[in-house]
This record gives structure tokens, C-alpha cells and sequence, in this order.
């Protein structure tokens, strides 16, 4: 199996192959720093390669990182964490706090940066989230939208015993369940909650960002 840096480069290489004038490539929070959650420093590899790609080029590339966490849409039925029988189960405590945003609001940062890249110096970085919430406060914004009680677990006890067998990368999911829990332990987060209220500005005060307790509403609400 290819890691998935090696996938990831091969995209970069072939987008520079064809001459595309923009890339932006969708990385992961803090994956600059030592976490040891696979995935994440997959991720850091590719912001690597991509940057050292756009130095070498033959023509004049603009790029741009968006580093994403955990999306709103993770709760959905057919998704990671949906509620099942009146429990939404996550890998971590339930009640560390972890970075979140809705997709909606991602799409809005990167349809910025293709239509205006100036907005962000070429080659930075962006943090795509919204707030930070805990797996407690998901299953109270359900609770509420779908007015019936939703309680939060830590598990399935199958991935935090077998989770090196599922992922992205080995060990990602177990190592992800860790990290939450020991940086839970700290109560703080490296996620830059600024990032996108500086970049979208004034768009802010015609469709705020969506919230937790927004996003349930919209869809698991009566009016959904």
C-alpha cells in the first residue's frame, strides 16, 4: 500500500505537470506539531512537498494551506460519529474539547482564496474552524434540535483495542483518541479560532459561521 504522502505528492506533481495557476491543498490542524497521530503528520509532509514543488517550478504557482479538524458534518447519519439509539459515540472523552466547523463554511474560505488569493499571502496557511466543543455539547445540540435525550459515549471499545487496523494510516485513530485525551487533560487547543472571521470579515455579517447548535438544528431540527 502507498503511504499517503506518496499519493498526495504525485497530485501535487501532477497539477504542476499541467500547469494549474492555484492549488490548496486541505490539510489538518497542528499538524505541525509532534502529535504522533499519522494522518496528521501525513499531512505536514504534503504541506512540505507542495511548498518545495511551488519553489522549483517552472512558472510562477500560487498555493495556499486550509488545515481542517473535525466537521459538523461528522454527525450525520452515514458519517463517523451519527446518534444511534439515543447515544453519539466518539473515539476520545467526552468531554475534552476539540475544534470544529461545517463544511458550508470551509467551502466559503477556499471559493475566497480561488476567487482573491491575495488575501492570504502566497504559500501560508489558513485554520478552517469555527469554535470548540465537546462531544458533551454535540449531544446536547442534538438533544435540543431533535428535542428527545442524546447522551455522548467514549468508544466503540473495537477501535480503541483494534483501531490500528483502521484509518488512514495505522495507528491514526487509536493515536488521535490519545491525543485528544492527554491535550483534554491541559484544557487548550493550538487551533487558530481567527483564522477564518479575519479571512471571510465582512461576509460575517450577512451569514455568520455555523455553529454546533446551528448545524444540528438545520438538520436534525423539525424544520430539516
Amino acid at each position: 500500500m502507498r503511504e499517503e504522502s506518496d499519493i498526495e505528492a504525485g497530485i501535487v506533481d501532477a497539477a504542476i505537470d499541467a500547469h494549474v495557476k492555484h492549488i490548496i491543498y486541505s490539510s489538518t490542524v497542528v499538524c505541525d506539531t509532534n502529535t504522533g497521530v499519522g494522518h496528521w503528520e501525513s499531512s505536514f509532509q504534503t504541506e512540505s512537498y507542495l511548498r518545495k514543488a511551488a519553489e522549483q517550478a517552472a512558472y510562477d504557482i500560487k498555493y495556499h494551506v486550509v488545515r481542517l479538524a473535525h466537521f459538523n458534518e461528522n454527525i450525520l447519519p452515514g458519517s463517523y460519529f451519527p446518534p444511534k439509539k439515543g447515544k453519539v459515540t466518539y473515539l476520545w472523552d467526552v468531554d475534552v474539547a476539540f475544534a470544529t466547523s461545517s463544511l458550508r463554511d470551509v467551502a466559503r474560505v477556499i471559493a475566497k482564496l480561488f476567487a482573491d488569493p491575495s488575501v492570504l499571502p502566497n504559500g501560508e496557511h489558513t485554520d478552517a474552524v469555527t469554535e470548540l466543543v465537546t462531544a458533551n455539547q454535540v449531544a446536547q445540540a442534538i438533544s435540543l434540535a431533535k428535542n428527545e435525550t442524546i447522551r455522548a459515549v467514549k468508544g466503540p471499545w473495537f477501535f480503541l483495542r483494534f483501531g490500528n487496523h483502521f484509518g488512514w494510516i495505522p495507528n491514526t485513530l487509536v493515536n488521535m483518541a490519545k491525543y485528544f485525551d492527554n491535550l483534554g487533560s491541559y484544557n487548550r487547543t493550538q487551533a487558530n479560532f481567527e483564522d477564518m472571521p479575519n479571512l471571510l470579515k465582512d461576509e460575517l455579517e450577512k451569514e455568520p459561521l455555523e455553529t454546533i447548535d446551528k448545524f444540528a438544528l438545520r438538520h436534525y431540527g423539525k424544520e430539516s
